[in-house]
């Protein structure tokens, strides 16, 4: 006697299957990684911005001198 091989059913989802549109209707996928990108960057080239604006003032006080 063979072996029966059943479908999987729409519930059972293997691994990197895609789900239909009606599980996915107003659900977001999820990247919290990408999520704090824009704001870490911001912040750094705040600080690189006043890094360099702070040198500049430091170099034209020190020739006055």
């Amino acid at each position: 006697m063979l072996p029966s091989f059943e479908a999987k059913s729409s519930k059972q989802k293997g691994k990197g299957e895609e789900k239909p549109e009606e599980e996915l209707m107003g659900k977001r996928k999820s990247s919290p990684r990408l999520a704090t990108t824009p704001s870490q960057l911001m912040l750094s080239l705040s600080l690189w911005s006043i890094g360099k604006k702070l040198y500049s003032l430091l170099q034209k006080n020190s020739c006055q001198i």
